[in-house]
Parts: structure tokens; C-alpha cells; sequence
């Protein structure tokens, strides 16, 4: 009976060990997840950093039925995401280049829930020469610290701080999981009641449970399910976007066959550069892009409230 109780006693500690408490990502994290999602944004990798840049100065009407997207996580004109950052901008700094835009937010409330981009001076190729998109690559060479602040302060309401408390709501503790759902959020919106990461990703991916089971091995088929339920959505009616998913669920697998539940540094990731054949690269944290790597952020509220006056 005495060996009998220990066993139990000893699987019982096991489980406890095995169970996975929610933590918010470090900051060596998030900059890493920040270059994970800038891997399918962007594409912008520096072999000398050995990271993926985040893109601040991009602005481009890519023909995707948003508008002008723009933005290190693509804001778009037709989300009204991009006039949100902008409003922050304005509030940091009210003499900015988006001034000289003529009605530029009277243009931007006109081509919310549109692709009509004409009152931005902007046709179909030719967007990258447009006012709006000449005085977003004007913001960024003469005013950076600025305009990458208020890009953060949009990305994080809308997305970070809604990805992480999604994150906790359901007990999604692997840091990759975790990672993956912020990605959900920059790529499909979770920043409205009823959004479609909730309301359709993670709904699927728990299959009528409440939350997500706390053990490392619920965890990682937690990921899987959430790589099935993404594409699922990315393929349906509602998204319209399945030619992405196949390119960016296979990077996401990939990540999860190499073992990087909590994010290590450096990592890998298998993916397509300018529509090539896929290839690895192997990416680190880059201590100059925001939140830097450890310690304390570089700058450490980026909360939307604070900023505006």
C-alpha cells in the first residue's frame, strides 16, 4: 500500500508539473512575435541583423479591396484602422507631414468600408506616388520616433493587448500559441465584439470547451487545432484569403515541428521570400526594434489613452 501511495502521490506531482500558467510574453518575446508577423506583412528580412524589419514607412495600394495599406502591420483605408493611427500621430505631433494632405481625414472618413482610394491621389499602381503615401515615407525619415510611436499605440489596442487577453480569457499558455493569435489579430481583426478570432479561430479550435486544457500536451494539440481552425477560416466565404494560407499556416506548422513552444532566441522559420522557392531563415531578436530584447521596454506604454490628449 506504501508503494501503491507513492506512485500516486508521485503521478499526481507529475501532472501538477506538466500544467502550464498563463504568462504574458517578454519582451524578447513579443519582438520576436512582432518579426514573425512582419515575415508574412512585409517579407523584409537584413541578412546583417539577421531579422525581419519591421516595415513603419510602408504605404501601398496593394489591390486588395482595403484601400491604402500602410503601416508595419498594414493599416488599412478601408478598415479605419489606418485613420486611427493617424488621429495618434496627430495627437503627438499636430504640425506633421499628414497636415499638408489636403482633407486628409475628411478623405479618410469617406473611404471607410471602401476601396475607393481617388481622394488620396491614388490609382491603382501608382499609389506608391500618391500624397498620402508620399507624406507616410516623409513621416518616417524625418519624424520616426514619432510615427513608429503611433503605429504602436494603434497596434496595441487593436491588436496586442487583445491578442494577450484572448490569450488568458481561454488558457492559451505556449508562448507560440500566443504569438499565433496576435498574428490572427493583425491579419483578420479581434479589435470589435464578434470578431472572427474569437468568434470563428478559437471558437473552432476549442471544439465546445470552455478553455484550453492546462497541460503541455493540451497545449500543443491546442496549437494544432488553431493551425486547422485558421485555415479553415482563411479558406471559407468570410475571408477570402486561402492563397495566404497556404503559405502562411505551413510557416506557422513549421515553427511548432521545430520545438519553439516558448520562443527561444534565436529561432528558424520556413517560408516564401518575393514568391521564391521556400528557404529558412533564421531570425533573432533585433534590440532596436520595439519592445528591445530583456530587461525593461524601450518604451513601455503604448497605451492608446494615455496618448491622446
Amino acid at each position: 500500500m506504501r508503494f501503491l501511495g507513492t506512485t500516486i502521490a508521485l503521478a499526481a506531482f507529475a501532472l501538477v508539473q506538466d500544467a502550464v500558467a498563463f504568462k504574458p510574453l517578454t519582451n524578447t518575446q513579443r519582438n520576436l512575435a512582432y518579426q514573425i508577423m512582419a515575415t508574412w506583412e512585409n517579407e523584409n528580412y537584413d541578412s546583417s541583423t539577421k531579422s525581419w524589419v519591421l516595415a513603419y514607412d510602408y504605404c501601398e495600394n496593394i489591390d486588395d479591396g482595403q484601400g491604402i495599406t500602410m503601416g508595419f502591420t498594414g493599416f488599412t483605408t478601408s478598415g479605419g484602422d489606418a485613420m486611427s493611427m493617424l488621429k495618434h500621430y496627430k495627437n503627438i505631433r499636430s504640425g506633421n507631414p499628414f497636415s499638408k494632405v489636403g482633407s486628409l481625414f475628411s478623405c479618410l472618413n469617406k473611404v471607410q468600408d471602401t476601396d475607393n482610394v481617388g481622394c488620396f491621389n491614388c490609382h491603382g499602381s501608382n499609389c506608391h506616388t500618391s500624397t498620402l503615401c508620399t507624406a507616410a515615407k516623409h513621416a518616417y525619415s524625418k519624424d520616426k520616433k514619432n510615427y513608429v510611436l503611433a503605429q504602436h499605440a494603434e497596434d496595441e489596442g487593436d491588436n496586442w493587448k487583445t491578442s494577450q487577453a484572448l490569450s488568458k480569457k481561454y488558457g492559451v499558455t505556449l508562448p507560440l500559441s500566443q504569438a499565433f493569435l496576435y498574428d490572427s489579430c493583425v491579419n483578420h481583426a479581434c479589435d470589435y465584439s464578434g470578431n472572427d478570432v474569437e468568434g470563428y479561430i478559437l471558437k473552432h479550435a476549442l471544439k465546445g470547451k470552455r478553455k484550453v486544457g492546462s497541460s503541455v500536451a493540451a497545449q500543443k494539440k491546442f496549437f494544432a487545432s488553431l493551425l486547422n481552425s485558421r485555415k479553415s477560416y482563411m479558406c471559407s466565404s468570410g475571408c477570402d484569403c486561402c492563397s495566404d494560407a497556404d503559405w502562411r499556416i505551413p510557416g506557422w506548422r513549421w515553427l511548432g515541428q521545430k520545438g519553439y513552444w516558448n520562443m527561444p532566441n534565436p529561432m528558424s522559420i520556413k517560408t516564401y521570400q518575393d514568391g521564391g522557392s521556400a528557404r529558412v531563415y533564421t531570425f533573432k531578436c533585433n534590440p532596436n526594434q520595439h519592445p528591445g530584447c530583456g530587461g525593461k521596454a524601450k518604451r513601455s506604454d503604448f497605451n492608446a489613452t494615455s496618448i491622446i490628449a
